[in-house]
């Protein structure tokens, strides 16, 4: 089982995945409604929402740390 992680702009963890198309699953977070990449199953979405979720941690920390 993949967990979802919070969202990557907001930190809210009021995120799910659902169905957008008759071949397409996405993650949304509720709360300021960014959206992940479309996979084919849902698995698929969740597993680059979580993916998108690390390469957005790894790009703030290095702004941070670059000022």
């Amino acid at each position: 089982m993949v967990i979802l992680e919070s969202c990557p702009f907001c930190g809210s963890q009021h995120v799910e995945s659902s169905e957008v198309d008759i071949n397409g699953w996405m993650v949304e977070c509720m709360d300021c409604h960014a959206t992940g990449p479309i996979g084919r199953t849902k698995a698929l979405s969740v597993t680059a929402w979580c993916r998108r979720h690390l390469k957005a941690t790894v790009d703030s920390q290095s702004v941070a740390t670059a000022a």
